[in-house]
């Protein structure tokens, strides 16, 4: 069973400064004609992303040795996301995306103003990675058991799992679901969509040193902090 999800950009708008955070030393000088800007764009905002998503839950789960196995279907996922998971007694699949309007929104302004291109992707950016949290916020409450813990979420792409099985966990959704496919490279469509896995049980970790030392930037493995 999927449980669908969608929320009011109320729920997720990023703030200012999460959106100019990676921007850093741009920001020398700059700062308030950017913010300026910023705020502009998330009031615009509104009018552009489209937060839904999906939730699966999985009881057929085992994780150890480098392969993570959902419902029978295994993944080689590294020993870091096997590591982890190992002690978890199952999982949620979340899917996620803010839409396809965003990026076109995006894109329109690169030609004639490429700041507010690189700020609205900044924008859907963050707003995927709040939209992300929602989502594992609503995990806990499906799970009857008590004491539940959730580990980080972890998707394709980062810690040594490879991006090509994205088009994998898309399998155990329905078709097109939440408008989500797979495109070249294995990307998702449309651009600003995640899909992952975190584990649960009693003895799930809630954190992951791994974290403290990784170089990768906006990573939604951390969303769950």
């Amino acid at each position: 069973m999927v449980y669908g999800y969608n929320y009011p950009i109320a729920y997720l708008k990023p703030q200012v400064e999460e959106v100019l955070k990676p921007f850093g030393p741009m920001l020398s000088g700059d700062h308030q004609k950017m913010k300026k800007k910023a705020i502009q764009l998330l009031d615009e905002s509104e009018d552009f992303i489209t937060a839904v998503g999906g939730i699966r839950m999985l009881e057929a789960f085992n994780a150890r040795d480098e392969i993570l196995s959902l419902e029978g279907e295994q993944f080689a996922v590294g020993d870091k996301v096997a590591n982890t998971l190992s002690s978890a007694s199952g999982a949620a699949l979340v899917l996620a995306t803010v839409g396809e309007d965003v990026s076109t929104w995006a894109d329109a302004h690169m030609l004639d103003e490429p700041l507010s291109t690189y700020i609205i992707r900044s924008i859907a950016a963050q707003s995927l990675v709040n939209t992300i949290q929602l989502l594992i916020n609503e995990v806990v409450p499906l799970v009857e058991m008590e004491n539940i813990q959730m580990s980080p979420f972890f998707q394709p792409g980062y810690c040594g799992w490879v991006v090509e099985d994205q088009e994998r966990l898309l399998q155990f959704f329905p078709p097109n679901y939440s408008g989500i496919s797979v495109g070249k490279s294995f990307q998702l469509n449309p651009p600003y969509s995640s899909i992952g896995v975190a584990g649960l049980g009693k003895k799930a970790p809630r954190r992951i040193d791994i974290c403290e030392t990784c170089p990768a930037g906006l990573c939604l493995s951390r969303v769950s902090y």
